[in-house]
């Protein structure tokens, strides 16, 4: 489905006993598809232009707080929510393995999508 498309919800379920799946039909394309909660947005919210959410993404900076490093350059997290409407642009809630437990708010800008340094 093409960014921005729209459709409506008509069945909700689960994937892997964790992940909130929705079947979302897009008229348009005659077409039922499984979104995730992350990748949807309401039909009248304001349609904000994004690279496409990642689920792994790889810091390209660190992130310390007080002079504490708590994540290293580099370090892999996984994308748990899409904040569209942070102050300065779109940011990811992120869950790092080095982390327990703690979930980071990330500006895109210091978030790579994995898929995009392959």
């Amino acid at each position: 489905m093409r960014r921005g498309s729209i459709g409506y919800v008509v069945d909700v379920g689960t994937f892997l006993q964790d992940q909130i799946i929705y079947s979302v039909n897009f008229l348009d394309e005659g077409k039922i598809v499984g979104c995730r909660e992350e990748e949807l947005i309401g039909a009248d919210d304001p349609w904000t232009r994004q690279v496409r959410v990642p689920r792994k993404g790889a810091l390209g900076q660190g992130l310390s707080v007080n002079g504490e490093v708590l994540v290293e350059l580099g370090a892999i997290g996984e994308v748990i929510k899409v904040i569209r409407d942070a102050p300065g642009g779109v940011a990811y809630h992120v869950h790092f393995d080095s982390l327990s437990g703690r979930v980071l708010q990330i500006p895109e800008a210091a978030l790579e999508a994995l898929e995009a340094k392959d």
